[in-house]
């Protein structure tokens, strides 16, 4: 009677300490997934805030909205990086080209206005894509050049 006592006993305990690691190996597992899902739901936000900008560039708005869009990802991006600040670049898509001064690297910075309204509408202050180091240019889909700022020692602005 007493060893059965006993082996009941170590049954019990055996019984608790295997279901006490049964209810950690959950808990970890439900924070991983947890983990998981918060991952999934970032990227979902940013995939959608992206195919809203794409979106919105196909029906033709403006510049000027296009920054906004980049504003607002470049909020997000700042978890992950720093975002690049590309502009439409390429002499091909400007109008009214006027030099109006100089970097301190010694980059012409230029006033203008884009041919196409899409690219933006007024005057901005910027450079053109064939006078920056290569490593700043890169080119778009549309086969025009862009100029990341970031890179650089000019601001783009609309003037």
């Amino acid at each position: 009677m007493v060893l059965g006592g006993a082996a009941d006993q170590q049954a019990m305990v055996l019984g608790g300490a295997a279901n006490l690691q049964a209810m950690q190996l959950q808990t970890a597992t439900d924070a991983r997934n947890l983990e998981y899902q918060k991952q999934q739901g970032l990227i979902a936000a940013r995939t959608g805030q992206f195919q809203s900008a794409e979106q919105q560039r196909i029906q033709g708005n403006t510049f000027n909205q296009a920054m906004d869009f980049i504003g607002t990802v470049g909020e997000t991006a700042g978890q992950v990086g720093q975002l690049a600040m590309l502009a439409a670049s390429d002499r091909r898509l400007k109008k009214n080209i006027n030099k109006i001064g100089e970097s301190p690297s010694g980059l012409n910075i230029y006033s203008f206005e884009y041919k196409d309204t899409k690219h933006g509408e007024g005057v901005y202050q910027g450079v053109m894509s064939d006078e920056v180091p290569t490593e700043a240019v890169s080119v778009n889909f549309d086969g025009y050049e862009a100029v990341n700022y970031n890179m650089i020692d000019v601001n783009f602005k609309q003037i």
